[in-house]
């Protein structure tokens, strides 16, 4: 169970594709995404897993939860 959650946020912070679907999307460009792009992108990848509610889209009912393994560094641990 989460109890709380603490987010440290940075302005003008760089995206961080550290997620595999992020790294296969991104494999074939040229530059590094910007956040904007990034952001698009995980849109894409979770409207194609029917994890987004997409008017039109029977199948986008999905009521699964998704959470992601944070990866801290040994000072955070």
């Amino acid at each position: 169970m989460i109890l709380r959650v603490t987010y440290a946020l940075s302005h003008d912070g760089a995206p961080r594709v550290v997620y595999g679907d992020l790294k296969k999307y991104f494999a074939s460009w040229d530059h590094k995404p910007t956040l904007a792009e990034t952001r698009e992108a995980v849109r894409l990848i979770r409207a194609g897993k029917s994890m987004l509610l997409t008017p039109g889209d029977e199948d986008a009912r999905s009521g699964r939860f998704v959470l992601q393994n944070p990866v801290l560094s040994p000072e955070a641990v």
